[in-house]
């Protein structure tokens, strides 16, 4: 679907009369083009465009992060993701363990039959069976390691936390393409919008997590350390969830 420049929340809003998305066109007057947000005609709801663009970046605007929340943010999720893993860690232990005690008994094996205390035949029935235990725990150790790849999280991590720190920025400057996919981002439902100003059902998680921090931490950031001790001990007992790809 093409989208005008002017109209980059077409398909976003919901219309607060009947619950239609609303659409989006210009209006063609004596001198310029007027664009708008409207619903069908036997509705008749319709906005100025204009003005709705500007509501909008003031609402984007009040997700961004005071200083110091994304950090909070990062060190609370990066403590999460250790607990979370703490069973998988040592798990990769114990197949570490195992694969260096099959590699020890085909050492093993091997002097034997360098001394012939073992004939030949017995030596490759060992080693098939060592063969077989080794490359299991080799693929088992190299699944493990993927999956507890903390270099590829903090990767995720730092890009989500940079998104979000500068959020209105990146919508304000990004065309028609990335604004709109920044609003499919934060959304994962459809904006309502009223003169009252925009609602949904629900926030981008991430999103919707340091909004919580930030205004938890604006509201008890007069209590000597209260903020970071109450809301780290809350945060980290109830789980966050991680950024990985949900923010682009």
């Amino acid at each position: 679907m093409e989208v005008d420049d002017m109209i980059p929340l077409r398909g976003f809003l919901i219309c607060p009369k009947c619950g239609k998305t609303l659409s989006g066109s210009a209006s063609t007057g004596r001198h310029s083009k007027y664009y708008y947000y409207h619903c069908t005609a036997t509705c008749g709801c319709r906005y100025a465009a204009q003005s709705i663009n500007t509501r909008f970046e003031e609402e984007i605007q009040k997700y961004t992060p005071h200083a110091g929340i994304v950090d909070l943010y990062r060190h609370i999720v990066s403590i999460n993701y250790i607990n979370k893993n703490k069973g998988k860690r040592d798990d990769l232990q114990h197949l570490n363990n195992q694969l260096a005690t099959a590699n020890k008994e085909l050492a093993t094996a091997r002097h034997l039959l360098v001394t012939e205390s073992i004939d030949p035949s017995d030596y490759r029935s060992i080693k098939t069976g060592l063969d077989t235990k080794i490359s299991r725990f080799e693929a088992q150790i190299s699944q493990l390691s993927h999956d507890l790849n903390n270099a590829e999280v903090k990767q995720l991590l730092e890009k989500a936390s940079t998104t979000i720190s500068n959020l209105h920025q990146l919508y304000h400057d990004g065309d028609v393409f990335y604004k709109r996919q920044i609003v499919g981002a934060i959304y994962p439902f459809n904006l309502e919008y009223s003169e009252s100003g925009f609602r949904t059902a629900r926030l981008n998680e991430v999103i919707s997590t340091i909004y919580s921090l930030d205004a938890g931490f604006q509201k008890e950031k007069s209590v000597q350390n209260g903020a970071f001790s109450i809301l780290y001990a809350r945060e980290v007992s109830s789980g966050l969830p991680t950024p990985l790809s949900r923010l682009r």
